[in-house]
Order: C-alpha cells, then structure tokens, then sequence
C-alpha cells in the first residue's frame, strides 16, 4: 500500500512542478496528444470550402483596361545662344536711332557698358549696312569731344623777326636760329634711308630736329575700332590705298562735326570726315597752322617748360615728308620760331657758319666727298660733340 501511496505521491509532485513551470513562464500548457483521426477531422473542419462556378448567364468580370504606360520625360533642351551685343544693337536698330548724345551716355552708365563696350558700340554705329538710322547719333557724339571743332589757327600775316640762318633743303627754307651749338648727331632713316640731324645748343635751352619719313598711307583710319574692322572701312571709305596721314590730318582740320552730312548714299564721304576728326588731339594752349606755300602744317605744344614746334611738310619734289622740329626754353627770344618754317627767304642774322653750308650740300648731295667736306668744317668750330652713324 505505501509503495502506492508513495508512486501517487511522486505522480503528483511531478505534476505541481510542471504546472508550476508553466505559469512562471507564462506559456500555455502543453496541447493534448491528438490521434491521427482527429487530426484528421480537425483539418476538414478549418479549411475552407471549395468555390463554386458561377451560375450560367451570369455577366462576365469587365476586362480592366492596361495601365497607361508613364509619360516619357521631355528631354532637356539646350539653352539658347545669348545674343551678342552687336546682335541686340541691330534688333534695337529703330529705337537707337532716335537717341540723342545724352541719351547714349544715360544708358551706357544704366546698363553697365564699360570702355569697350562703348567703343564697340560707336564702331559699329559706323557700318555703312545702316548708317541712314546712325548716322545722326554719330554726329551727335562726335560733337560732344570739343576738339572736333578745332581748326587751323590763322597764321600771322607776317613772320615773327628772330635772327635765323637759312637751311634750303627739298625746296624748304628751314630756319635755324642764330645761336652757338655743341653737338651735332646724324644718322639715316631706316626706311628711307635719307639723313636725319639733330643740333643742340649749350645746356639744350634749344634743339632742332630735321628728317625725312615716308608718307605711308594709313591701313586704319578709324583708332577706335578693332584693327581688322578699321582695314576694312578703310578700304571702302579711301580705296585700297589707304589714306595719307597728310590727308587726314589736313581734312580733320579743315572740317567739323557739322560737315557730317548725314545725307542719302553720302557714307563714304561722312566716313571719311568721321576719321578725319578723330586725328585731332590737341590740348587748350596747343595751336596748328598750315603753311602758306607748301602743303602741311606745324603744330605748336607748350608743355611746363618747353615749347614745342612740330612741323611736318610734304614738298612737291619729293613723296615723302619732311619733319622740322624745334624745342626751345620757354619765354626765350625763340619761343615763336615754328611760325617762321617755309616763311623767310634769307638770312636775318650775321656771321653765318662755313658748317652750315657744308652740312646743305652733303644733306643735297648725300655723297661721301661731301660728307667728309663737313668733317673738315667743323674742325675748330663751336660744335664740339659730332656724330656720324654711317
């Protein structure tokens, strides 16, 4: 009997600890053991019931249309080519053409046009292609610079009364004035090959410079333009040729911002007045005049010091120019002494030195027996410094 009780006793303690086990942890009991049969059952009892067909006659599931395919994405298209500003001056063309002086400057500074924007600007204001609409805003503009208005200085009806020495060389009288000299420098011109002297006075209170350079005609006439847009005017303002610097100078000085006719078909000659005008660059207290009788002009710079004469003449006998420069000390007896080129016939002084006559014949001759005649006559003279380069 306690070999019963006790096996009943073990069976219990067995079965507190595994209850015991199962509710400290919270998990369901064990499930029972099932027999095949049942499980069986069990699998019939939860699956679900087959579906039937449908009844015959009944309307059929509408067919869903396919789903759109998604929209192909535009390709990105390059941005357009800005437009240069030439290109949007053109497209402006009408409107441009009715501004005034003032009303280019306002804009210029509103739109931020730097210094070559506005060169640009003005040169392609030039193109004969629409001159007609521009041409008046030209002239305008031209006539804002006063220096488009300067012309010749009138010359007075007689030469100044300074003793000089006379020098004739290419049918000019050349004058030199009457002082003692130290040095004397000759050498030629690279491209004309001709002699260029230069005589300079003690302490060089006075210089005198004469020259020859070839006459070449200008490629570009027009400084404000590119080089290869400035050619290209040039050619269909004054021909292939080209202009002479004589011409230029001459016409700007002849003329005004009011000879810009702006008139039908006239481009070539307001073009060429237009290039003529932009020559001058004379500052207040400068001056230029022309020479009576042999075509050029000399101009007259006074700086704080000196005054200086430049003249530049284009003799009938030869086709190239001759330069007469002169640099003088201002307020001395000789300040005016480039009013006197082409202007005296003789000497107004005494005591002419035997070099000087040398020094006209070797420059008229250019020969070597002559050149080495003004060697001899400076020997013992005033000029102590002599230099011959050839």
């Amino acid at each position: 009997m306690w070999g019963f009780i006790g096996v009943c006793a073990l069976l219990s303690g067995v079965i507190f600890a595994v209850l015991s086990s199962n509710q400290e942890t919270d998990q369901p009991p064990n499930p029972p053991i099932q027999t095949p049969a049942a499980r069986d059952r069990n699998v019939q009892n939860t699956s679900s019931p087959p579906s039937s067909p449908p009844p015959k006659g009944s309307p059929k599931a509408p067919n869903r249309p396919p789903e759109p395919k998604p929209a192909a994405q535009p390709k990105d298209e390059p941005p357009p080519t800005p437009q240069s500003p030439r290109e949007e001056w053109t497209g402006r063309l009408d409107e441009i053409a009715k501004w005034s002086a003032d009303d280019y400057d306002r804009i210029a500074k509103e739109e931020g046009w730097d210094h070559e924007m506005k060169r640009d600007f003005e040169a392609w204001l030039m193109r004969p292609e629409h001159w007609d609409k521009t041409c008046n805003l030209t002239r305008d503009i031209t006539a804002q610079d006063p220096r488009s208005a300067r012309t010749f200085d009138p010359s007075p009806e007689a030469p100044p009364s300074l003793p000089v020495w006379l020098l004739r060389w290419q049918g000019v009288s050349i004058p030199i004035p009457a002082i003692d000299y130290e040095r004397l420098r000759i050498y030629r011109n690279n491209k004309t090959l001709k002699p260029t002297f230069f005589l300079y006075s003690g302490s060089e209170t006075l210089s005198v410079l004469i020259a020859i350079h070839p006459d070449e005609p200008f490629e570009h006439a027009f400084p404000r333009m590119e080089p290869g847009e400035s050619r290209e005017l040039t050619n269909q303002a004054f021909g292939n040729d080209g202009v002479s610097f004589e011409e230029l100078v001459v016409k700007g000085y002849e003329n005004t911002s009011k000879d810009i006719t702006c008139e039908p078909d006239q481009w070539k000659r307001d073009a060429s007045t237009v290039a003529s005008l932009q020559t001058k660059n004379l500052k207040e207290g400068d001056g230029i005049y022309n020479f009576p009788n042999t075509p050029g002009w000399v101009w007259k710079r006074r700086s704080s010091q000196k005054t200086l004469w430049d003249g530049r003449l284009f003799p009938l006998e030869i086709e190239e120019e001759l330069t007469v420069a002169y640099s003088v000390i201002n307020d001395t007896s000789f300040s005016q002494i480039g009013l006197m080129v082409g202007r005296v016939e003789a000497d107004t002084a005494p005591a002419r030195p035997l070099w000087l006559d040398a020094l006209g014949r070797a420059l008229t001759t250019d020969s070597p027996a002559d050149w080495q005649a003004l060697d001899n006559a400076l020997q013992g003279g005033s000029i102590t410094t002599y230099e011959k380069t050839f």
